[in-house]
């Protein structure tokens, strides 16, 4: 699933503008030469959202700093070396339909819902 949603915004972001909406999912806003582009996603899906993150840390050549911006549905997020069944309560969060993912990096174990707003900042 994960590779799927990589080849799809490798795609989408191949187009991506200077200024506008591109996709369904993505806003992006880069107005003056040499600022920071903002890429904003409308996805709540946070595998589709991990996975943006990282394409673009990994492929996506940056020419100036750029500032990801999204919000997942009710979810946790587990660090690389966690163990999700002593971090969390697995049946419980199907129960409740909370979403479970792993991040590339370390740490501890971290609930979000659309109360929060997640960033990455990466710089060329």
């Amino acid at each position: 699933y994960l590779y799927g949603q990589k080849n799809m915004l490798k795609r989408t972001l191949s187009l991506l503008p200077k200024s506008g909406s591109f996709g369904r999912n993505f806003s992006v806003f880069h107005e003056l030469k040499n600022s920071p582009m903002v890429v904003e996603t409308s996805s709540q899906n946070i595998v589709f959202n991990l996975a943006t993150e990282e394409y673009l840390f990994d492929h996506f050549p940056l020419e100036h700093p750029l500032l990801y911006l999204w919000r997942n549905d009710k979810t946790i997020v587990i660090g690389k070396h966690q163990n999700a069944w002593k971090e969390c309560k697995v049946q419980l969060m199907e129960e409740d339909g909370i979403n479970l993912a792993r991040r590339k990096s370390g740490g501890g174990a971290v609930y979000q819902d659309l109360g929060n707003t997640c960033f990455s900042f990466l710089n060329p």
